[in-house]
């Protein structure tokens, strides 16, 4: 009776060292994490956890589920956030391709390796998905009567606002959008929703005011009074709630037509190290960079045109330079640490520019052809293209 007693001791004791050492945990701690496999016994668990590299198995987590064990990687504040992470560790060949990101026991979207874009399915512009890992392309929303104009995405990609319209064409100089809607993407229940009806009209702009504010301008006719001109402004939370709405009138004849929106080129880094300056002189620009650390200035490239958008890398060791001329856009990539251009794309088709993880997505045009361009910046080399039959971007179709 008392070896037995003591066998008893034992193996309790070492189960709760065994818990402990692979911090067996509850679903209560935990966001989003990256899930490596799924066994039916903790020996399984922790034979899979010996084989795996000290870079990543020290920060291995075991949950305890219904139907088995769950063994994860990390714990973040996003399915985007957490699939960086695991593409990065995929890439050092650290983990498998087969691994996928869990909350709450279940397989969510990996929003960092599933990008959206705008592709033509069927003759209409259509919301479509590409894998990083995979290369695959999927239609992800198409419908008969929606024509898709833009897609604005959220920072952790978990909301996309998608403007839509029956039609777009140029009637007597003026453009004219018929039957305009706007939806939102909810990508971790996999769901988009229409939120608002537009009606018709002859302009519209959408962009992200703030991470956590989308706003949306649409310009229409009086109805009465062909030249006034009315602009409604839209606030939207990033979940697709109204905040508010206000408009203001315009007359055609007194005001000109309304501006779209302009948003200054964000010259200063995002930790205040470097700053961009830029010069006129003689219908030519040029551009320097500041390390304000080591007090040193630098020109790095010339140009002619306008300066359109300046946009950093969170850890600000990259800035992306996006000029335009004649409508030919010109997009310069430029390591901030060694001050220096690293690369120039020229004859671009717009200026829409995606920064997700180590690559930008732009778009380009060849024999009339749009296709999306994937760099990887660090590595200064085109990871793939996106090509449909039929023109692809970004973020729209619409120059």
């Amino acid at each position: 009776m008392k070896t037995r007693l003591k066998n008893i001791l034992i193996v309790s004791t070492l189960f709760i060292t065994y818990c402990n050492k692979t911090n067996l945990i509850d679903e209560s701690s935990l966001n989003y994490s990256i899930g490596l496999y799924k066994v039916n016994s903790i020996d399984e668990a922790y034979n899979y956890k010996a084989k795996l590299s000290d870079e990543i198995s020290d920060s291995v987590l075991i949950k305890n589920t219904v139907d088995g064990y769950l063994i994860l990687y990390g714990n973040y504040n996003s399915s985007f956030s957490a699939g960086k992470k695991a593409f990065e560790l995929f890439n050092k060949k650290l983990l498998r391709s087969n691994y996928k990101i869990i909350k709450n026991d279940k397989v969510v979207e990996d929003q960092f390796a599933n990008v959206l874009f705008v592709g033509n399915y069927l003759g209409r512009p259509s919301l479509y998905s590409f894998n990083l890992l995979t290369k695959n392309i999927k239609p992800l929303w198409s419908r008969w009567g929606r024509k898709v104009l833009s897609v604005n995405r959220s920072i952790d990609r978990s909301n996309t606002f998608i403007v839509t319209a029956l039609s777009y064409k140029i009637n007597e100089s003026f453009p004219l959008i018929k039957d305009v809607r706007l939806y939102h993407y909810n990508a971790d229940e996999d769901n988009i929703e229409e939120i608002f009806f537009l009606g018709d009209g002859i302009q519209i702009y959408s962009y992200w005011e703030t991470q956590d504010s989308f706003k949306v301008n649409f310009t229409f006719s009086d109805t009465l009074k062909p030249q006034i001109l009315i602009q409604r402004i839209l606030s939207f939370d990033k979940y697709g709630k109204i905040i508010s709405q206000t408009s203001r009138s315009y007359d055609l004849i007194k005001d000109g037509f309304p501006k779209p929106p302009q948003k200054k080129p964000s010259v200063v880094s995002p930790k205040g190290r470097f700053q961009i300056r830029n010069i006129q002189e003689n219908d030519k620009g040029y551009i320097y960079i500041r390390d304000v650390i080591k007090n040193a200035e630098l020109l790095l490239t010339d140009y002619k045109g306008v300066f359109n958008s300046a946009i950093w890398t969170e850890d600000e060791k990259y800035v992306f330079i996006i000029t335009t001329l004649n409508n030919n856009y010109e997009l310069c990539i430029i390591n901030s640490e060694n001050m220096k251009v690293e690369k120039k794309f020229f004859n671009l088709p717009n200026r829409d520019l995606l920064v997700h993880g180590n690559f930008i997505f732009f778009n380009e045009q060849i024999d009339g052809n749009k296709n999306i361009i994937i760099y990887d910046y660090t590595k200064n080399a085109i990871y793939h293209r996106i090509q449909l039959i039929g023109d692809c971007g970004i973020n729209s179709l619409v120059n």
